[in-house]
């Protein structure tokens, strides 16, 4: 027979195992006598699995629990003799429970889906354990003890209260507070440095932006002096001859590279000069050879002529 562990810091999964194992006995008991503790103990299991878990899987463990603490107390109560004389009633339909109702099936479904769970996991998948001392919903944890206590006896509920809502050791919230202590101290020392760190870096930025317009102020100052004596200078000295009349300075000096470029220009020029005056010269003396020999024929021509006129 599985025992319940009293330690605070059994897991669900232990305590729904433990549970479901003594609801599975209580089922397979044969005397109502040995039934009701076992169906005590499954109660008290799911209250205490409840308390670590929230939402729906708490609803539903509280459910399980109260429906063994009331067939537990129904096991308790003797069993009123039925008249032989009483009239049998006829057996009619009864109506179908409101929706959102656990009935005794859902919660033996329900009951056998957390053991199957129990028995392949160390603990119950989707859940999140929570440590008893910081319950988000003791009101919730309290009112199922007030209705299993009811069921199962004042005894049992003083009991529980006990063994349940301990609170920790002292010692125990001292280290824990000791070390959040710590904790908080060291990122307030951290917090502090950097603080610290941004408002140097702030001075120092106020005191460059201070520096910075003041030399701003002075080198205006200055620029504006310089201005006056560029003024003051032009009207003293009106001619063009003043550079400072100059409004567009001249040309820069050419450099050696571009000399010696336009030297080879000019040189490629002239030679390109010199052939087309040869051509020429030649093409010139062409001519001239030509029109030496056509006079000398057209004189040769005249010549006869001349002579017979002589001679008649």
């Amino acid at each position: 027979m599985a025992e319940i562990s009293e330690d605070p810091t059994s897991t669900v999964a232990s305590l729904a195992r433990a549970a479901a194992d003594a609801a599975a006995e209580a089922a397979a008991a044969r005397d109502p006598a040995d039934a009701i503790p076992l169906h005590e103990r499954a109660a008290r299991a799911y209250v205490r699995a409840a308390k670590r878990v929230e939402g729906p899987p708490r609803t539903a463990l509280l459910a399980i629990g109260e429906g063994h603490a009331a067939r537990a107390a129904e096991l308790r109560r003797p069993a009123a003799p039925e008249p032989v004389d009483a009239p049998r009633e006829r057996a009619t339909s009864k109506a179908e429970p409101p929706p959102g109702t656990l009935c005794v099936g859902d919660l033996l479904a329900l009951e056998r889906r957390l053991h199957a769970l129990g028995a392949r996991e160390t603990t119950v998948p989707g859940v999140a354990e929570a440590p008893r001392a910081v319950d988000a919903s003791p009101a919730v944890a309290a009112a199922a003890d007030r209705r299993v206590a009811e069921l199962l006896g004042e005894a049992w509920a003083a009991a529980s209260d006990g063994e349940d809502d301990e609170a920790p050791p002292p010692a125990a919230d001292d280290g824990r507070l000791a070390r959040t202590v710590a904790r908080l101290a060291a990122a307030n020392a951290e917090l502090v440095e950097e603080r610290d760190a941004l408002r140097r870096d702030a001075r120092r930025v106020a005191e460059t932006k201070r520096a910075t317009e003041a030399l701003a102020k002075k080198y205006d100052a200055k620029f504006e002096k310089l201005r006056e004596s560029l003024d003051a200078f032009r009207r003293a000295y009106p001619a063009p001859s003043n550079p400072a009349n100059v409004l567009e300075p001249g040309a820069p000096a050419p450099s050696l590279d571009d000399l010696e470029r336009d030297a080879r220009e000019l040189r490629a020029q002239l030679a390109a000069e010199r052939d087309l005056g040869r051509k020429r010269d030649a093409i010139i003396a062409r001519y001239e050879h030509w029109y030496s020999a056509l006079k000398a024929s057209a004189a040769a021509r005249r010549r006869p002529s001349h002579e017979g006129s002589f001679e008649a």
